[in-house]
Parts: structure tokens; sequence; C-alpha cells
């Protein structure tokens, strides 16, 4: 790099590699090229430098944001270089979110949230904030579980309660009967290991960010994974529920889907709480006593990592009823699944030897087992609660695949490439998991009562 003063007492630093030094052949410094601060280019000695309008433009800005004299210049110019240097070299501490305060607090103290400084660690920055996806809760194959499941277990269940509405217990009816519950087995394991992927990622990526302010995008759909995943068990399991004189093997069985839904219950409570905190803990983000950084500053983050097109997602309606529909689809799946255990079968064994062959349980009936009844001669009203599962989950099942679609995006504008549409054996196994349902009910069409008799 060279250095050369010009008449009107300023320092300009040209690349001798851009080619754009002036020489009037003698090697004079009188006879390279002069830029003033208000002027483009000025003859040397009866040549014309051979400037380039970006170096022109660079050397003019360096003089004029640093309003230094010559013999300021080149200490300013050294500093200022390695100031961005250094700041390229932070980049990696940024690479991971732990604490967003600190997180904030740190970027602030180096950026000052100026657009340029943050663009030099643009990727870092992004994927840490709002990541680009996870394909253990948003991957393709995993994307299309949650739709599989959903479809199985509405189409399942509306077909049981249409045919025994129709008094057609036949065939068909156990052919159905016996998918739903094969498929019921098959999306609790699904929906038990969701809940455990989604809270690897909460922990991992829960930073406490209000949902007005679009928040880390893998902790939102995590949130609504959690839901999602659980809905299409509630209707299976009531529907599947052994009737009072039942042999005491198919209660036990039923003992069996009530645990796992238990578990499954019981692990969604972590994500609960995560969106409750979301939902009506005070935003770190915002123009308030409280706020971490400013209403303002945030929006050059999110300018800088957001697709223009996805700037506005904020505002749509269904992604501002977010928090509302994932609270009500919880609240209502725990109340139902509350009142299926509260019909755990009260059985046990008498060792009496005369009854010890039977094993037959002792029942009594019950209140629910009446609700249970009535609404059993009443299809039409059985299929209400199966509607409110629909109309709570296909939202929800939008904003999961908005958001990767958003994070595919992303990672293209990042120069990444987008790992949730890979499939892998995670994904692959997210849709062998259903294969049981249809060999299940393919089995009892071909051969009957005889298939399973023995179970």
């Amino acid at each position: 790099m060279f250095t050369s003063k010009t008449r009107s007492g300023w320092t300009i630093s040209i690349l001798k590699a851009s080619g754009c030094l002036c020489d009037d052949g003698r090697g004079s410094s009188r006879g390279r090229a002069e830029i003033s601060l208000r002027q483009e280019l000025r003859p040397c000695n009866g040549v014309f430098g051979q400037l380039t309008a970006c170096d022109v433009s660079a050397s003019r800005l360096r003089i004029e944001a640093t309003g230094l004299r010559s013999d300021q210049y080149d200490d300013a110019g050294a500093k200022n270089e390695f100031n961005m240097s250094s700041l390229t070299n932070e980049c990696s501490q940024w690479a991971k979110l732990d604490d967003f305060s600190e997180y904030i607090q740190d970027l602030d103290s180096k950026t000052q949230f100026n657009r340029s400084k943050l663009a030099t660690c643009k990727n870092e920055i992004c994927n840490a904030i709002y990541g680009t996806g996870n394909p253990d809760i948003s991957g393709i194959g995993v994307a299309v579980g949650y739709v599989l499941e959903l479809a199985l277990g509405v189409f399942l269940s509306f077909a049981t309660i249409l045919l025994e509405r129709c008094g057609k217990t036949g065939q068909w009816y156990q052919v159905v009967k016996s998918g739903l519950g094969a498929f019921f087995d098959s999306a609790a394991y699904f929906a038990l290991s969701l809940q455990l992927a989604t809270i690897a990622v909460l922990v991992r990526k829960d930073y406490g960010i209000s949902t007005a302010d679009l928040g880390a995008i893998e902790a939102r759909v995590a949130q609504s994974v959690a839901v999602v995943s659980m809905m299409p068990l509630l209707y299976p399991v009531a529907l599947l529920e052994p009737a009072a004189k039942a042999k005491f093997r198919d209660k036990v069985k039923h003992n069996a889907r009530l645990l796992l839904l238990s578990l499954t219950i019981a692990l969604s409570f972590y994500p609960f709480l995560s969106r409750c905190i979301h939902a009506f803990d005070v935003s770190p983000i915002g123009d308030g006593k409280d706020a971490e950084v400013s209403s303002a500053d945030w929006s050059v983050v999110e300018d800088m990592c957001f697709p223009e097109k996805y700037r506005n997602l904020g505002e749509n309606m269904t992604y501002k009823s977010l928090n509302g529909l994932e609270l009500t689809a919880s609240l209502i799946t725990y109340i139902f699944a509350f009142w299926l255990l509260a019909g755990l079968p009260n059985t046990y064994y008498d060792y009496d030897e005369e009854a010890k062959d039977s094993h037959e349980p002792e029942t009594n009936s019950s209140w629910r087992e009446r609700v249970n009844k009535w609404f059993g001669e009443k299809p039409f009203v059985a299929l209400m609660p199966l509607s409110a599962i629909m109309g709570l989950a296909v939202p929800l099942l939008w904003v999961i695949f908005t958001l990767r679609k958003l994070q595919k995006e992303m990672s293209e504008t990042m120069g990444e490439e987008y790992g949730g549409n890979e499939w892998g054996f995670g994904q692959i196994v997210s849709i062998i998991l259903f294969v049981p349902v249809g060999v299940e009910m393919a089995y009892r069409w071909r051969f009957g009562e005889v298939y399973g008799k023995n179970e």
C-alpha cells in the first residue's frame, strides 16, 4: 500500500495491485493522482490517472470518514484496519448463544448494532440467534411424519365412529379397529421420542425471546412440535377403551397404552412451561425499561438475517395467534388426557383358587362410563372433539412448514447448505414407524379373526 500527500493536505491510500497509480515518469510524488475532499480526480502533469470509480469512492470516503490530516491518517487507518480484522476474528465467539442477555450486551459493545459491523459476522450471528434448522424436529422425514400421524389418526378415528354408527361391526370394523390400535402404538413412540428431542432443543435454544419479536425459530418450531405430535393420540386411545365387561387381557393392554400416553404427557410439561414463559414473560426486546435491546436495534438484526418476504411474518394473523393456539391445544390435551387416565380400569387378580383360571376383573359401573356410552350413541356429537383436534393441529402444522421454509431460505442467503431436506436414518425411521399400521390392517383383512387370536 502506497501513501501520498496531496496539495490539499489530505492523504490517500491506494493499493499498488489496483494499477491506479499515475506517475509522470520521474517517480515524483507530485506526479501522482491528486484527490481532494470534494474533487474526483485532477490531472497529473498533463496525464490523467486511471483510478477506478470504486477506488475513487473508497479513497474519498476514507478521507471524509476520518477527517484527519496527513500526519494522522496513517495511524488512524492502521488502527481502523486492525479493528475490522479484530472483529472478524471475534466472529467465532458469537457462533453460540448460551445467555441472551450476555450475548446482546457483548454484541452491542463491539458492534453498536452497526449494519456493516454486524454483516462481518452475519453467518455466526444469524445461526446462533435463529438457527438454520434441526433435522431432529423439523427434518423432511419428521415433517412428513407429522402430517402422516394427523391424517391416519383422523381417518381411522372417523372410520371407526362411522362403522359403529352404521352397525357394521363385521370384518371391516375389525380391520379399522386393529389399524387404530397399531396406529396408537406407533404414534405414541413417535410422540414420546419427539418430546425428548424437543426438550433437548429447548434446553439449548430457549432464550426467553418473546414470540412478538419472532423469537428463536428453532425454539418456536420445537414448541409447536411438542403439541402437534400429542394431539393425534387422544381420540384413538379414547375409542380403544375397552367396555366394562371386556376381557381382563384387553384392559391390561389398554393400561399399557395409557402408560405410554402418561409418559408423553409428563415429558410435554417442559415445552409447556417454555411456551408459557414465551407468552407471558416480559420480552427482552423492545423499548421498555427492562428490555435488553431496543426494537430499532433488533430490527437491524432481523433485516440482516431474514429474506425480505419473511420480514413481516410476525404480522400474519395465524402466526400472531400462535401463542393462543398452542396454549389452548396444550390445555385441551391435558384435560382430555386426565379424563382418560381417570378411567384406568379398576382391576385386580382374585387369587381365590376358584378364580385363578379366569382372572376376571371386578368392575363397577361409573358416571364416566355412562358419559362414554352417551357419546357412543351420538356419533355426530362424538365427531366434534375430532374436528377440534383438526382445527388446532392444522394451523400448527402450517407454522412448522412455514418456519422450515424460512430456515431454508436463510441458509441459502448465507451461502450455507440447508440440512433439513436430507434423508438420513432418522428421517426414514420417522416414516417407517407407521408402516405397522398398514401391515396390521392388511393381515387382519386377509386372515380375519384368526390373525392375533392368541394375543
